[in-house]
């Protein structure tokens, strides 16, 4: 699942508005049609009819959202090694962390292929610190989070993740062509200013990402948001994804985005 990135910056220029429903009718047509707003280009629609006919023929939701995890890690690593024109090189590196303390949010699909990483490490340790940041960064909007520099569970001593195969398609997306100014946010989080981006990784990467919401919505799983630790504490406890896989939202103490609330701040086509 890995769809062909386009060379060039583009916007999304959809607005949002106002849905009472997450997702549309799955039409009869086998071309899966955009849902939300902002331009249907470069690896979107490959990514969304490939997510929702995998879904479709009840291939594990799991294994498809780590499909497209390696797409956006293909398009993130490929315009790494070779910049668009005019963008600068990312600064990232094995072992910088700074950004490693901000709130994560993620689909019940990405949780669950987090836990099954978490459970297949077998590490008591790591189990009780995911429950301790849970219950340390409960109710805290993303700003809160940030300025009390929650460090993320997974993360370890020398700043590696500990579940780097697994991690959420926000840590793989993320970068900066500028380590210092990440830095300096994390030593002062009341700092004010925008971490550095290439523009071209940005968009293609969010391109993937939005394609795979859509062909979650199309196969009738809307995609809502969680907070990682305390989506990844429910998800560790027995029977719990058997139960999501049977369609209760299990996850729903963590919730901070329904379906409905992705589809307004995305827009729809």
């Amino acid at each position: 699942m890995t769809p062909r990135c386009a060379r060039t910056s583009r916007r999304s220029s959809g607005a949002s508005r106002p849905t009472s429903n997450g997702a549309r009718a799955v039409s009869s047509d086998s071309r899966r049609l955009p849902i939300y707003g902002g331009r249907d280009e470069g690896p979107r629609p490959a990514t969304r009819q490939l997510v929702a006919d995998a879904l479709d023929r009840g291939v594990d939701p799991v294994a498809v959202i780590e499909r497209v995890a390696l797409g956006v890690d293909a398009i993130v690593d490929a315009l790494a090694r070779a910049p668009a024109p005019g963008e600068g090189a990312t600064a990232c590196a094995r072992g910088c962390s700074s950004c490693c303390h901000q709130r994560v949010e993620m689909t019940a699909a990405e949780v669950f292929a987090l836990a099954r990483q978490v459970v297949l490490r077998g590490d008591e340790v790591i189990v009780a610190r995911v429950a301790a940041r849970a219950a340390e960064a409960k109710g805290l909007d993303g700003r809160a989070h940030h300025l009390a520099r929650i460090r993320c569970a997974l993360l370890a001593d020398d700043g590696s993740c500990v579940a780097y195969g697994a991690r959420p398609l926000a840590c793989r997306r993320a970068h900066s062509t500028d380590a210092e100014v990440c830095r300096a946010a994390f030593d002062d989080p009341t700092r004010a200013g925008r971490v550095p981006d290439a523009p071209s990784i940005t968009w293609n990467a969010s391109a993937v990402v939005v394609g795979a919401y859509e062909g979650f919505a199309h196969a009738r799983r809307p995609p809502a948001m969680y907070e990682l630790h305390g989506a990844l504490a429910l998800a560790l406890a027995a029977g719990a994804e058997a139960r999501w896989l049977g369609g209760e939202d299990v996850l729903v103490g963590a919730r901070t985005r329904s379906a409905d609330e992705v589809a307004r701040v995305l827009g729809l086509a």
